[in-house]
């Protein structure tokens, strides 16, 4: 019954967290907001990579690495993919893939 309540949660936070990616995608905005709406995203990933490398400074070297692979990822995706909820998932699959590959390179190593 606790993993239910678990995964409930998950669920309902990830839904929430991904709801104004899809639900902007339908958002028409008035022209002059344009200027203003393009730096919306980078500043927000942004903000969301400066607190997340402040966690990462105690994690170590691995987590470092794995973090900036996510980072080049989700940015090469965004300029050529113009999506960025592609660019955001690409980047967040490279930050766990490469994570796991540093924990099993020092779980390895004496």
């Amino acid at each position: 019954m606790m993993w239910l309540v678990i995964l409930a949660a998950a669920a309902g936070t990830l839904a929430l967290r991904l709801s104004f990616l899809v639900a902007g995608r339908h958002l028409k905005l008035p022209a002059w907001t344009t200027r203003i709406t393009d730096l919306v995203f980078p500043v927000a990933i942004a903000a969301l990579l400066g607190a997340t490398l402040r966690g990462v400074a105690t994690g170590g070297l691995g987590d470092f690495v794995a973090l900036l692979a996510g980072m080049v990822v989700t940015g090469l995706i965004a300029r050529r993919g113009r999506s960025i909820l592609l660019a955001m998932g690409a980047g967040l699959a490279t930050v766990f893939v490469t994570g796991l590959i540093a924990v099993a390179f020092a779980a390895g190593t004496p």
